[in-house]
């Protein structure tokens, strides 16, 4: 993936990748994510400036559920 202007740029980018990304950028702790869910891709671009509307563009394209409590998020399946 690539990181420029408050974007990240995925190209079937499994979300375990993604996931590392974002500790990286936000610092946040990510809980019991099941393996298969960690396999689930990704391609497009997201942008970074307003975490609840990435959050949302992530479970709209992954069709997962991402609940977020202070820093930590969880994620499981619809």
């Amino acid at each position: 993936s690539v990181w420029k202007e408050n974007r990240l740029v995925f190209d079937d980018t499994p979300l375990a990748e993604i996931i590392l990304q974002l500790k990286y950028i936000y610092g946040w702790e990510f809980t019991d994510v099941e393996q298969d869910i960690l396999k689930e891709k990704l391609s497009g671009e997201i942008e970074t400036k307003d975490e609840h509307k990435m959050i949302n563009t992530l479970e709209k394209a992954l069709h997962l559920k991402i609940h977020k409590k202070g820093n930590v998020i969880r994620i499981s399946r619809i």
